[in-house]
C-alpha cells in the first residue's frame, strides 16, 4: 500500500503535514454493516493465520471507530438544551484542542509500504526527511505517555456509571487512549520509513531521491518528491511575509486533495508548551 503526504512551511520556522487523501471506497463502507462478532472473528482468523496482531486488529479498530463517530453525531443531534447535546458541545470545545500533528500520525496506517514525501522545491530533501523523522519521534514520546495516562483514568472515569447521565468521562478517555494509541503506531510506522538505518539511497532522472530499507522482512520505500508545482502555489500575506496565506492553502488542499481546515490548524493552533509544532 502507497502513502503519499504533503509537506510545506506555513509560518516562519513552523511546517504543515498532512496524508494525501485517496478517493471515496464504497467498498470500505461495508465494514460498517457488519456485526461485532463477525469483525472479531475475522480479526481472531487473521491471528491465527499468522499476521501481526496489530495488522489484524485494524478492522476492529476501524469498526469501533465507526461506531463511536456514529454514536457522536446522534449526541449533536439531540434537542438544543438537553444534556447530551450539552456534552456534544463540551466535547467539541476539547476537540479543537487536539494537536494537528495527533491528526497527521493516526492517517499513517501500518500496512503502507511505501511512502512519498512531496515538498517545495526550493527546500533540502534532508532538511524535509529530518523534520519529518522530528515529529515521528517526538509523537511516538508524547502519544506513549498519552496513552498509558488515558488507560490510568479509566478505572475512575468508570465510577461515573453511578450517575444516571451519559458517561461522558469513560467515554472522552476510551476516545482518546484509542487516539493516542492510533497515533502512536503511526508514528512508530512513519519511523520505519525516515530512519537512517540501512538505507539504500538512490536518486531518479526527476531529481527526487528514493531509499529502500529492509526491515522486519517488509521491504520499505521511500520517495522524497521536490514539486516546483507545490512552490509555486506557496505565496505569503503582504504585512507577514512568513505566513501562508488562505488562498493559497486552499489551492494546495485542492490540488493534493487534503483537509483544508486541518492546514489551517497547523499554521494557526496554539501549541502549549511542550507540545511545539515540527
Amino acid at each position: 500500500m502507497a502513502k503519499r503526504i504533503v509537506v510545506f512551511p506555513v509560518k516562519g520556522r513552523r511546517w504543515a503535514f498532512s496524508t494525501v487523501t485517496p478517493p471515496a471506497n464504497s467498498a470500505c463502507t461495508t465494514s460498517t454493516q457488519a456485526s461485532f462478532l463477525q469483525v472479531w472473528l475475522g480479526a481472531l482468523r487473521d491471528v491465527k493465520s499468522g499476521k501481526g496482531i496489530v495488522q489484524s486488529l485494524t478492522p476492529l479498530s476501524h469498526y469501533v471507530s465507526d461506531k463511536m463517530e456514529q454514536q457522536w453525531i446522534a449526541l449533536g443531534a439531540a434537542k438544543e438544551g438537553s444534556i447530551k447535546n450539552r456534552l456534544h458541545r463540551m466535547g467539541e470545545k476539547l476537540l479543537v484542542q487536539i494537536t494537528p500533528s495527533e491528526t497527521f500520525l493516526k492517517s499513517m496506517s501500518k500496512d503502507a509500504t511505501k511512502l512519498e514525501i512531496v515538498f517545495p522545491q526550493s527546500l533540502n530533501s534532508r532538511l524535509v526527511r529530518r523534520r519529518v523523522r522530528h515529529i515521528a519521534k517526538s509523537g511516538a514520546q508524547i502519544h506513549s505517555r498519552y496513552m498509558y495516562g488515558s488507560f490510568a483514568c479509566l478505572p475512575f472515569s468508570i465510577l461515573f456509571g453511578i450517575v444516571p447521565v451519559p458517561n461522558a468521562p469513560l467515554f472522552w478517555n476510551l476516545f482518546r487512549a484509542y487516539a493516542n494509541w492510533q497515533a502512536l503506531q503511526g508514528s512508530r510506522r512513519l519511523m520505519e520509513f525516515v530512519s537512517d538505518g540501512s538505507d539504500l539511497v538512490q536518486s531518479n532522472q526527476k531529481g527526487m531521491e528514493i531509499h529502500n530499507s529492509q526491515q522486519n522482512a517488509i521491504e520499505h520505500t521511500l520517495i522524497l518528491s521536490p514539486s516546483k508545482k507545490l512552490e509555486s502555489m506557496l505565496q505569503h500575506h503582504e504585512d507577514e511575509v512568513e505566513k501562508v496565506n488562505d488562498l493559497s492553502i486552499a489551492r494546495i488542499c485542492e490540488h493534493y486533495n487534503l483537509d483544508y481546515l486541518q492546514m489551517l490548524k497547523w499554521r494557526d493552533f496554539e501549541f502549549k508548551k511542550g507540545k511545539k509544532a515540527s
